[in-house]
């Protein structure tokens, strides 16, 4: 069997260093892929076949694969234990040495600190045995990239002198080398790459760079990686939720693009064994420790629903049986059944109007159409809230009583004259139209809400209403998107069962309505499902909204 693809002559002059000395190297062979082994001793760590060969204690020869943690290993600094032995699982092309010595040993390893630190490695090697090859290093924060690029300063300044190539550039942002290469750290934005042809792009913390800004950013460094055959971009990441750091990795691990997927457990790092990891439990959550240490993209701690849910949750989601670019049809009205339909109104070009129908004939309630349009002036919002709650069996209608939402309501009720407009009491009885969010509503809104979704009274249908549910969190004393995303399908939601809290929702919808539900919600609300303390506001009867709570 062929055991090499490429081989590569060296001039001479070239040693590598053993135990005894360093040694010249004659050649360097490439190898077919092999499944990349990971050892790690006290000190080092190599990346190898797992046929590559090290030395144990008695100088005897022994296979990486074979390997057991605890060995003891030649290393540079003598022996050392073996602190852990990782499959990835992965092929990768190996690289074997000719060394021109009796022993024919040399010293292959490097220090592990993190992620990044492989990848600092990586770059600085990139870097060196190019020509006039640009690479980029981005983080979410200028101070961040210079950190990382002061750790490639750090680690060129360490190497041989034989193998450092001169400098013609150093400072904090960038380091310039005699044979054309140069690395430059910036903060992540539109204008990081723009205009420029980097060879090698590595960005850091991706989760953490805010939906706005990614966007621009990657519509501007797409071109830059897809204009070069071998061209290198590097994600590196703790997980964030399911947002764009995901899709890479998703897309990754099931063949959907041409990037590697790998992760780096907590396990993986020296020092941190069962005991570790108990004494950490005791400063946080379980779910905060699968977020920081685990690698799990659905748990943060923060979601109004708790993360291990989402996973049983998205079975509900489908694609729609109609759909056009705004309006997306699950279920198409069906005669005898009850509607209401939710409305969100916002400015033009700034968040979605949106309009969501839920079926609440019987339990469980279930979205059966959504509706929703950044580009729509709020003045014609009413002609297309009157043309889909007539298509749902005049539908009742809920719209948040806010400063965009009353002219949607006057609209509505005076010029369009639908007359299935939920209206509200205030604190002296009269009837208002619309609902206006308090405190109170948004809080017993978010916990009803809660109990309904996880106990699957509440169906979620669409692919973007679940996709805000990911990402609607604790802020403050109130839960709302995380920066970057939008809840406006949400908050309809929201709105809707604080709605179905009140004695109004009951009276109206008294078939509907369970009294064991709600006896089962009021003992649990104040028990569990309040994260943040009711304040004294208004009682309102009716909500249907996806309204954008400010």
């Amino acid at each position: 069997m062929r055991k090499f693809e490429d081989i590569i002559d060296l001039e001479k002059g070239w040693e590598i260093l053993s135990n005894d000395g360093f040694h010249p190297i004659s050649k360097i062979c490439k190898t077919i892929p092999y499944e990349e082994w990971t050892i790690r001793t006290t000190s080092f760590t190599i990346k190898c076949a797992d046929t590559h060969i090290v030395f144990d204690e008695n100088n005897n020869e022994v296979f990486v694969k074979d390997l057991q943690i605890g060995d003891k290993i030649i290393t540079m600094n003598g022996l050392e234990q073996v602190l852990y032995v990782y499959n990835s699982k992965q092929e990768s092309n190996m690289y074997d040495v000719e060394v021109l010595s009796e022993e024919h040993s040399y010293l292959s390893n490097g220090i592990l600190s993190h992620n990044t630190t492989v990848t600092v490695c990586f770059l600085l090697w990139f870097a060196l045995f190019n020509e006039d090859k640009e690479v980029c290093l981005l983080a979410n924060k200028g101070s961040q990239a210079r950190e990382i690029m002061a750790r490639i300063q750090l680690a060129y300044t360490h190497l041989p002198k034989w193998l450092q190539s001169g400098v013609t550039s150093y400072n904090k942002s960038s380091i310039e080398l005699e044979n054309g290469c140069k690395v430059i750290a910036a903060a992540t934005s539109s204008d990081a790459v723009r205009g420029r042809s980097f060879a090698c792009v590595f960005i850091d913390e991706c989760a953490f760079i805010s939906k706005t800004v990614w966007d621009k950013f990657w519509t501007s460094t797409f071109p830059t990686i897809s204009s070069g055959k071998n061209s290198k971009l590097i994600i590196v990441s703790t997980p964030q939720g399911r947002n764009h750091f995901y899709d890479f990795w998703k897309n990754a691990i099931d063949g959907k693009s041409d990037m590697c997927a790998m992760e780096v457990n907590w396990w993986d790092v020296p020092g941190r064994d069962e005991e570790w990891r108990k004494s950490i439990l005791k400063t946080m959550t379980q779910e905060q420790f699968n977020v920081e240490y685990g690698n799990s993209f659905d748990a943060s701690s923060d979601t109004l629903i708790s993360p291990d849910m989402f996973g049983r949750l998205e079975r509900n989601v489908q694609q729609p049986e109609h759909a056009t670019k705004v309006m997306r049809i699950y279920e198409p009205p069906q005669e005898g059944r009850q509607y209401i339909a939710t409305v969100d109104c916002a400015d033009l070009g700034t968040d979605f109007s949106t309009i969501s129908v839920i079926d609440i004939t019987d339990y469980p309630w279930k979205q059966v159409a959504v509706y929703g349009d950044d580009s729509i002036s709020h003045l014609s919002l009413p002609q297309i809230i009157v043309n889909v709650c007539t298509k749902y069996n005049m539908a009742d209608v809920l719209v948040e009583s806010n400063e965009i939402g009353n002219t949607v309501l006057y609209i509505l009720n005076y010029d369009k004259e639908y007359e299935n407009i939920i209206r509200t009491f205030d604190k002296t009885g009269r009837a208002l139209l619309g609902q206006k969010t308090t405190s109170k509503t948004k809080s017993v809104g978010c916990a009803r809400f809660k109990d309904m979704v996880e106990s699957e009274k509440l169906i979620i249908r669409d692919h973007k209403t679940f996709g805000e549910l990911r990402h609607f969190c604790l802020s403050g004393t109130s839960y709302e998107a995380e920066q970057g995303f939008h809840d406006d399908y949400i908050m309809g939601l929201v709105n809707l069962s604080y709605y179905a809290s009140t004695p109004q929702f009951k009276n109206k919808y008294e078939s509907n309505f369970s009294d064991e539900f709600q006896r089962e919600f009021d003992e649990k609300i104040m028990e569990e499902l309040m994260p943040l303390p009711i304040f004294s506001s208004r009682f309102g009867e009716e909500y249907e909204d996806t309204s954008w709570l400010q």
